[in-house]
């Protein structure tokens, strides 16, 4: 018991704070553009964004500390035990890439601060959410941080297929503005069931 205690000492904790950073980042951008300290019922939720966006510049830098930390040996097996959740199956003999987990943070956090941030212009929400999987899809292609090839291809390949979904919607919200006749109603209609059939198989 001692020893599976040891194992899973930070490693679940970590997972936790991972899996969950997407959902926090995006409730809690929600909530500050609706800070309100003055009626009860808000004083509540406005508090928790406060700390939720402590947590959300905190992690990063925790995975950036423990990730360059001359003290952490992340070959060795007890720090593996203790940290790998964090890193699992990446490279750690380059900066860049023991870093990748980093950079894939930075990008949940700032990807609900286009969408929120833009909430009235549609087409800067997509540019900049572009912008930012044309950064991955970059950042895997050169410097391949999994150790095994097919991962790294999986990933290129998925941020592929949300990229070609945001492009989509970027065509749907120009055909917007230029009109609906019938024959950008039935590329919208095309469109449409084209990204339902593409986020199908992101998921």
């Amino acid at each position: 018991m001692q020893i599976i205690r040891r194992k899973v000492k930070y490693s679940v904790l970590l997972r936790a704070c991972m899996i969950v950073y997407t959902p926090i980042s995006f409730a809690t951008i929600l909530q500050f553009s609706n800070l309100n300290f003055n009626y009860p019922g808000n004083q509540v939720d406005s508090s928790l964004s406060i700390v939720a966006l402590f947590y959300m510049i905190a992690f990063p830098l925790l995975c950036l500390y423990i990730l360059n930390s001359s003290r952490f040996n992340l070959e060795n097996e007890d720090t593996k035990n203790a940290f790998d959740s964090i890193y699992d199956s990446i490279n750690t003999n380059s900066l860049i890439k023991r870093n990748f987990v980093v950079f894939y943070l930075i990008r949940k956090a700032l990807w609900p601060l286009f969408i929120v941030g833009y909430a009235d212009d549609p087409l800067y929400q997509i540019i900049g959410l572009i912008i930012l999987i044309v950064a991955i899809i970059t950042l895997l292609i050169l410097k391949k941080p999994y150790k095994r090839e097919s991962m790294n291809r999986e990933y290129i390949l998925n941020e592929f297929l949300v990229l070609i979904v945001l492009i989509m919607i970027a065509v749907n919200i120009n055909l917007e503005y230029l009109g609906s006749d019938y024959l950008s109603l039935n590329i919208v209609v095309c469109l449409g069931w084209a990204m339902v059939a593409i986020l199908s198989a992101v998921i």
